[in-house]
């Protein structure tokens, strides 16, 4: 009893330096739940911007820096004529690089869309648009020999120049002969 009785003639007597002490720790524990409830909404400002104004992104293959890397040079032909050329390959991205791509923290959502071509021996492809004396050459499986004669070059660099690359000149023979067109898959119907 002895203690309370001290402990309230002690607040009693220091009235000035209790409300002093009291003002402060409102004070204190106010700027601290308006500092919390700043950045609280702050953040919820933040993740509504990045989830409303998000940015498409497409992986290409960079063109123009590849011809800045690999100028255009001058060459001499057997015949004597004189031809431009550019020699530089592009590797295409392997799915796994693009699942890395895609595991990033900046990309928000990943779509994908992948290609195939289609086979059969009872379906037949239906050719549109042709005029009498037209007709469509499928080039898929040949040889490479039977490649340069179909383009008529007579050198395989020529040939690589026409298709792409040493890489469109395997696929090409790669391919089986006869498809009657192409599957595509998207992961989302929003990409057609």
């Amino acid at each position: 009893m002895y203690i309370l009785k001290n402990a309230l003639k002690n607040l009693v007597r220091n009235k000035g330096r209790n409300l002093a002490v009291l003002l402060i720790a409102i004070l204190t524990l106010t700027s601290v739940t308006i500092s919390f409830s700043i950045q609280t909404i702050s953040n919820l400002a933040i993740q509504w911007y990045k989830d409303r104004f998000g940015v498409q992104a497409t992986l290409e293959t960079n063109w123009e820096k590849i011809s800045q890397e690999h100028p255009p040079e001058q060459v001499i032909n057997e015949d004597g004529s004189m031809s431009i050329e550019q020699n530089f390959e592009v590797s295409t991205p392997s799915m796994a690089e693009y699942e890395h791509y895609g595991d990033s923290q900046y990309v928000k959502q990943t779509l994908y869309c992948a290609e195939c071509a289609v086979y059969s021996d009872s379906l037949k492809p239906i050719e549109d648009n042709l005029q009498p004396g037209e007709e469509v050459i499928d080039i898929a499986g040949m040889s490479k020999e039977e490649l340069m004669k179909f383009f008529g070059v007579s050198t395989e660099k020529e040939l690589e120049d026409i298709l792409g690359g040493k890489e469109g000149v395997e696929e090409t023979m790669d391919q089986k002969n006869g498809g009657i067109g192409t599957l595509v898959g998207f992961t989302d119907l929003s990409l057609l």
